[in-house]
């Protein structure tokens, strides 16, 4: 076989390879298949690449299939690159057999994968991370009761799995100088709301008051133009339609001159707030039309959807609470009938073509007012409002501000500790704050506008902007209750955590009485949005662009109500505390009114997220069945088994795979005919570069067949003009066979003990902030027999975490 590896690296192959006589691998060291990969060598490419002979200046002759280092590695790389393009053995040779070369492929490919990930090992070693947008904005909401938009927060770039993976994220000096004028701005806004508090008060607005007006001043202007057939008859058609709808005096229309109603209300950014929407449909309209969302200013986050329950004789109004994130003091954007498309006729052809829907029959949604309740403020106002104005306000009294020049060191000292998390900043430190405070002011800068931008110095400090951990080879009490609360909450520790392990050593029953109190001050949500929006893969997600005309049912508020409900099962799963099999099967669902109009389940009008309980024969339940996995196992279009079967593979069966080699074609790219997906997959198998790693990812998609791109059930799959039944049967890579979607998952909840370990993994990496290494696994294995007793429950393996030697290890 000839490659394209060097002399030298033949040299370095020729020296390593004395290895040979040592009895197994050292600590970085990867064995290969030998049994599998010797035979075929020895018959297919000695004879050109041996003793005797090199081609290309390459034998194989020595190998010893343990791969020690990053020179054997590319060797062996040489020898599959060039079995995946069929380069080698040459046409002369005799040709190894289909089922003999998708073998050793298969073998070189994760025995390679597998060296890259042991070759890049730290040795377990924690590196210092920079806290993630989502903890930067929890822990300034922790200290100033507010936070900023997410959009100001510098990214998080090169994540692959986990945003915590410190050795993954970028840091340098325009990060310094955006996080200091990110800090300038938060300080302003905190400056200006101290020792303040607003009264409670109940705000509505009128829509048809501005938005009505509109369409009526345009038909003025143009009532006595010729009609005609250009763009202002049919503008000037539409608005004469609209005006004669029998509420248009009092209420909106979501008709054709009118697609969105905009809102707005002054706020504090430190409460909550509930907004609600009066509303009601005229004549009957689709089930999956009952749908309008709140969008946040003019950008695509949603606050949330509505079912529109009531009609325009008896509206009824629907609330969504809200938490600020804005340092502005008013709060905007838009409601909006949740489809897609500037005009409603062009939406409704779209639905009656794919749906099935007699668009000429549809009806309206109706807006009769928006409503601002609030402020909600929290039960303790926030550390800095508490520093600057001890003082507790009321709205008719605020709070003085207790600092200037004279004390200003003590204040500089008490918020820097707070902002370190409880650690004693040097006094170099701290003497170079009360200098710059001092400069500032001598440059002519009031005492807050100094305060200000020193304060920001500390805001944008590595003690503040990393999870700077005491270098040794445990972490301390107080860095493990830092780790702790971040891991659970993605914030600081509250006082009651640090007190708790300033003390000293804590109790295992202690500490698990803490883990449980953290996770429940937000009712599991803080850790769920977290972790469970990262396991899932949202950023995967969120990349499929869904063909609208496809599926025109599917817009903006379907998919943020897909990923409230991963966050909200994951919830679920950590009240009950179910078993991790409670991902691969259960015998409920957690949704909300949208989603059950989707999944084809009956009487819910929910807004809010309830977990339903399911009949036996239903074929929801657990992660596989949610819109979340099933679009992201698509590519838009069409569903993708190569797609599922590798999500499933790697979070199910806790098995990493290779990246495709390159070159290989696109699934259906060798055929010009319309094919099953089926067909398209059996087809794709027919290469041998793809069959050695496709077999088993295929086989566990196309179980998952019978639900749609965007998650609803079917049984037939459409082909051209045609409507083929879907096959489901298939097998797992060790022989047990399924012929229909529910055996398939009561065969993968037999392989449970592989997703608690992929589930173990992902809580280690999410909480230490590093990769899982092979010198990790005899703590894993442990924490796979503490569990295993109470079939893995999801909380227990969170306790068993947080108590392994890994969770203190540095």
């Amino acid at each position: 076989m000839n490659t394209a590896s060097s002399q030298g690296t033949n040299k370095h192959k020729r020296i390593s390879s004395q290895k040979a006589l040592k009895s197994g691998p050292g600590v970085h060291e990867t064995a290969l298949n030998k049994s599998a990969l010797q035979p075929f060598l020895e018959k297919h490419c000695i004879s050109c690449h041996g003793e005797k002979k090199q081609k290309g200046s390459t034998r194989f002759d020595h190998l010893d299939y343990v791969v020690s280092d990053s020179f054997e590695a590319f060797d062996y790389q040489d020898i599959l690159d060039v079995l995946n393009t069929g380069d080698m053995p040459p046409e002369e040779e005799p040709q190894p057999e289909k089922e003999e070369l998708e073998v050793v492929i298969k073998e070189l490919t994760e025995g390679l994968f597998t060296a890259g990930k042991n070759l890049t090992s730290r040795g377990g070693k924690v590196t210092m991370r920079r806290l993630t947008r989502r903890e930067y904005a929890a822990t300034i909401r922790d200290i100033f009761g507010l936070e900023p938009e997410a959009k100001q927060i510098p990214v998080d770039e090169g994540v692959q799995n986990f945003d915590t993976v410190g050795v993954r994220q970028d840091f340098n000096s325009k990060h310094i100088d955006h996080y200091y004028d990110l800090a300038r701005e938060v300080l302003k806004t905190s400056f200006k709301l101290a020792g303040k508090k607003e009264a409670f008060a109940v705000v509505e607005n009128q829509p048809e008051e501005r938005t009505n007006g509109h369409v009526q001043k345009f038909l003025d202007l143009h009532a006595h133009k010729p009609k005609g057939s250009g763009k202002v008859y049919r503008l000037s058609r539409d608005r004469e339609a609209y005006v004669s709808l029998p509420k248009y005096k009092t209420g909106v229309y979501l008709a054709q001159p009118i697609r969105h109603l905009s809102y707005g209300f002054k706020i504090d950014p430190r409460a909550k707030y509930k907004i609600s929407v009066k509303s009601g449909v005229y004549g009957q309209v689709a089930a999956f039309r009952r749908y309008v969302r709140l969008q946040e200013g003019r950008s695509e986050n949603l606050l949330g959807v509505i079912r529109v329950n009531g009609t325009e004789d008896q509206p009824t109004e629907s609330t969504i609470e809200i938490t600020p994130k804005t340092l502005r003091d008013r709060i905007g954007g838009y409601v909006a009938e949740d489809r897609s498309g500037a005009w409603l006729s062009h939406y409704l052809s779209f639905i009656e073509r794919y749906e099935g829907v007699d668009a000429k029959k549809e009806g309206l949604i109706w807006i009769d007012s928006f409503k601002c309740e609030g402020p909600y403020y929290p039960a303790e106002r926030s550390f800095f409002d508490q520093l600057l104005c001890p003082e507790e306000p009321t709205p008719e009294k605020p709070s003085s501000m207790v600092w200037n020049d004279e004390n200003v060191n003590e204040l500089l000292e008490k918020f820097t500790y707070e902002a370190f998390r409880h650690k004693e900043p040097s006094e170099d430190f701290l003497l170079g704050l009360n200098e710059f405070h001092k400069n500032q002011r001598a440059l002519g800068l009031s005492f807050e506008e100094a305060l200000i931008d020193t304060l920001a110095v500390v805001l944008s400090s590595p003690s503040f902007l990393f999870l700077n951990e005491d270098n040794q080879k445990e972490i301390s009490n107080k860095d493990k209750a830092i780790r702790m609360s971040y891991f659970l909450t993605s914030s600081p520790p509250d006082k009651q955590l640090y007190s708790k392990f300033h003390q000293g050593s804590v109790s295992e029953l202690a500490q698990r009485a803490e883990v449980d109190r953290l996770l429940a001050k937000t009712d599991y949500r803080d850790f769920s949005e977290g972790f469970a929006s990262q396991w899932a893969d949202f950023t995967r997600f969120d990349n499929i662009t869904v063909n609208s005309k496809k599926y025109p049912t599917f817009n903006m508020g379907l998919r943020y109500s897909m990923k409230q409900e991963v966050i909200n099962y994951f919830q679920e799963m950590l009240r009950r505390n179910s078993p991790i099999a409670t991902l691969i099967k259960s015998d409920f669902i957690t949704i909300n009114a949208q989603l059950a109009t989707l999944y084809g389940i009956p009487n819910m009008t929910s807004n809010e997220f309830i977990s339903v309980p399911l009949p036996k024969n239903s074929p929801r339940g657990g992660f596989l069945s949610q819109g979340v996995f099933l679009l992201s196992g698509s590519n838009g279009e069409r569903s993708s088994p190569t797609i599922r079967g590798m999500m499933l593979l790697n979070r199910f069966m806790n098995k990493e795979v290779p990246p495709p080699p390159p070159n290989v074609p696109e699934l259906g790219a060798e055929s010009d005919e319309v094919l099953t997906t089926r067909k398209l997959v059996e087809l794709h198998q027919s290469q041998v570069q793809c069959a050695s790693c496709h077999r088993d990812m295929d086989n566990m998609g196309l179980a998952i067949e019978n639900f749609d791109v965007i998650g609803r059930w079917r049984e037939t799959e459409r082909v051209s003009r045609d409507e083929i039944p879907i096959k489901v049967a298939g097998s797992f890579a060790d022989g047990k066979t399924f012929e229909s979607y529910s055996e398939f998952t009561k065969h993968l909840v037999g392989y449970e003990e592989k997703l608690a370990r992929n589930m173990i993994e992902s809580l280690l990496v999410y909480s230490l902030g590093r990769d899982i290494e092979f010198t990790d696994m005899s703590h894993i294995d442990e924490i796979i027999s503490k569990t295993k007793e109470q079939n893995f429950r999801i909380k227990d393996m969170i306790y068993a975490v947080i108590e392994s030697p890994l969770f203190i290890k540095n």
